[in-house]
């Protein structure tokens, strides 16, 4: 009898000793702050767009979808689309798919805020808002019967994001593959993890992360571009052996036939659209789905961002290494395409409202900066915030 006691204790010592090693590494990559953030975001996402869970708005797409998969599915290049919705079933419930997709979106903005490593809860809780709130969520959550894999395929594309700016061979292979799958179920959440990086590669430049070492900032944009490529290119591997295996055929619609397929003018004309419609968005919101007084506010956002960038500059002495300035300057101007890539992606002078959520960067930039203030509460690892010039913050490979 002493003996089975003493097996009997042994053995749930065994399993608190297995209990306190898997608290102890959930801590290390999940701290109290993230879960604050993931679930301060989840309650605004339900608050946000508790009436569209509460009250049921059919369309003819809802209706469609109960007995036909055209246009959402394989035919459109969505491989992996069928998949997640199945997870949520094929009926248009808004409470499956529209918490659900509330998930996705706290995971999107945890991810986010990872990326630019903010460590302040206002800063984050204001990028919450702002993500959240995006009026491209209302519309996604209109198609509630897509919302969920949608949703999925944003946070996904984020998560690669962030894979990818670690650096390591490993983190990068994972993060393609994480743009992969994001692509498989919306393509259109590509540009999310374009824009990401290349604000991340301002945000290098402007905390000096390279210290003036041009090598270093190449080989990191290098990694970048190597990343979202060999996403693209998983992607594709994946449509074409899931075309050939099912014997289905592209569908025409929105030029999903021939993705891929531009010649040299083809690109650069574009191009320009892309750049001119993201002026157009922001000056005067082509798609009419803010306030009117929308584009002070985009000014405001651009002016935070531009006097950001200036202050560190100034603070850094960035202006005594030309080939940085180039870079920086490079870099701004590659912003407005990777927020509006959607436009080289698809052959339209316009797009569905579901296509634009990239452009809610140049909204969250202002709340990172605010995180590198002089801020009166603490910061996420309990210390008071240090002072530091209003600039953007660096991802740096070790997670926060």
């Amino acid at each position: 009898m002493d003996e089975l006691s003493y097996k009997n204790e042994m053995n749930e010592h065994s399993e608190r000793v297995a209990l306190d090693v898997l608290t102890e590494k959930a801590r290390k990559y999940v701290s109290r702050f993230d879960v604050t953030i993931f679930c301060g975001t989840f309650v605004v996402a339900m608050l946000v767009h508790l009436y569209m869970f509460t009250h049921k708005f059919i369309n003819h797409d809802d209706i469609d979808r109960l007995y036909n998969e055209r246009g959402r599915g394989l035919s459109s290049g969505r491989w992996l689309s069928s998949f997640i919705n199945s997870l949520t079933g094929m009926f248009s419930s808004s409470w499956l798919n529209g918490v659900a997709g509330a998930l996705c979106l706290a995971l999107a903005v945890l991810f986010i805020i990872k990326i630019f490593r903010i460590r302040h809860y206002v800063p984050s809780f204001l990028v919450s808002l702002i993500l959240v709130s995006f009026p491209v969520i209302a519309s996604t959550y209109a198609y509630m019967f897509c919302s969920f894999p949608y949703l999925f395929a944003l946070a996904a594309s984020i998560l690669g994001a962030l894979l990818i700016r670690c650096g390591t061979i490993p983190s990068i292979l994972l993060g393609s593959l994480s743009i992969a799958l994001s692509m498989g179920c919306y393509q259109a959440y590509f540009p999310v993890a374009a824009v990401l990086l290349v604000t991340a590669l301002i945000i290098d430049i402007c905390e000096d992360k390279f210290e003036g070492n041009a090598v270093g900032f190449v080989l990191c944009a290098v990694k970048c571009l190597v990343g979202l490529a060999l996403g693209m290119v998983l992607y594709f591997v994946f449509l074409k052996f899931s075309l050939w295996y099912t014997g289905t055929e592209l569908t025409d619609y929105a030029g999903i036939g021939t993705m891929g397929q531009m010649t040299a003018i083809e690109l650069l004309e574009r191009i320009a659209i892309a750049y001119i419609n993201f002026f157009r968005f922001y000056g005067g919101d082509i798609f009419k789905i803010f306030h009117t007084g929308f584009p002070i506010l985009a000014y405001l956002c651009a002016a935070v961002s531009l006097i950001s960038v200036i202050c560190a500059v100034v603070s850094k002495k960035l202006y005594r290494r030309p080939i940085m300035m180039v870079f920086l300057v490079l870099c701004i101007l590659i912003f407005p395409l990777a927020s509006n890539l959607v436009y080289v992606m698809t052959k339209a002078w316009t797009v569905h409202v579901v296509m634009i959520y990239p452009l809610v960067t140049l909204l969250v930039i202002p709340s990172v900066a605010a995180d590198r203030m002089k801020l009166p509460e603490k910061s996420a690892e309990g210390t008071p915030p240090r002072r530091s010039s209003i600039i953007l913050t660096a991802c740096r490979h070790n997670s926060p």
